[in-house]
C-alpha cells in the first residue's frame, strides 16, 4: 500500500512554507508561540504608554516628543491588529480580548492628540513657565572701573578664553 503524503502550504509574514503533515502540528506550534509573544510585546508597549499618560512626564514632555509617542501608538496598535488576526487563523480557539486594547488605544490617542493641539495654540514663550518659578542664586560681582582687565574680570576672562 502506497502512503499518501499531504502537503500543506503555510503562510507566515510573507513567506511560504510546505510542510509534510507530520511536520504540520509541530511548525503550527512553533508559529503560534512566536505570535503569542509579539502580541504580549505589543501589549505591553500600549500598556506602557498609558501609564506616561497618567503620569506626570506627560506635562513635561514636549510636542515633538508626545508626537514621536503618537506615531508609536499608531503603528504599535496596526501591529497587534495583524498580529491578531494571524493568531485568530492559526488558532480559532484562541480567546484574547483585543477590545480591551482598542479601548486603550483611543484613550491614549485622545489624549495625546489634545496635549499636541493645546501645545501649537500655546505661544513659545508661555510653554516653558514652569521653568521660570526656578530662583536662581545672586551673584555679586563689583562695577567695573574702566581699568585694564586684571584681577577678578582677567582671572574670568582668561578661564573663559582658555576652556
Amino acid at each position: 500500500m502506497d502512503h499518501i503524503h499531504i502537503h500543506l502550504l503555510m503562510f507566515h509574514e510573507n513567506r511560504i512554507f510546505v510542510c509534510k503533515c507530520n511536520n504540520f502540528v509541530v511548525m503550527m506550534s512553533e508559529v503560534l508561540k512566536e505570535l503569542v509573544a509579539k502580541r504580549g510585546s505589543l501589549k505591553g508597549i500600549i500598556t506602557r504608554l498609558l501609564v506616561f499618560i497618567l503620569s506626570d512626564a506627560l506635562e513635561e514632555a514636549n510636542k515633538a516628543q508626545l508626537e514621536v509617542r503618537l506615531l508609536r501608538l499608531q503603528k504599535t496598535f496596526s501591529d497587534l491588529e495583524d498580529i491578531n488576526n494571524k493568531i485568530s487563523l492559526l488558532d480559532p480557539t484562541d480567546k484574547e480580548d483585543i477590545s480591551v486594547f482598542e479601548d486603550k488605544f483611543y484613550e491614549i490617542s485622545a489624549v495625546l492628540s489634545e496635549r499636541i493641539e493645546r501645545d501649537k495654540n500655546v505661544p513659545r514663550s508661555q510653554s516653558n513657565n514652569h521653568h521660570r518659578d526656578i530662583a536662581l542664586p545672586t551673584i555679586k560681582i563689583d562695577p567695573f572701573d574702566g581699568k585694564s582687565c586684571s584681577g577678578v574680570y582677567g582671572d574670568r576672562y582668561s578661564q573663559c578664553i582658555s576652556t
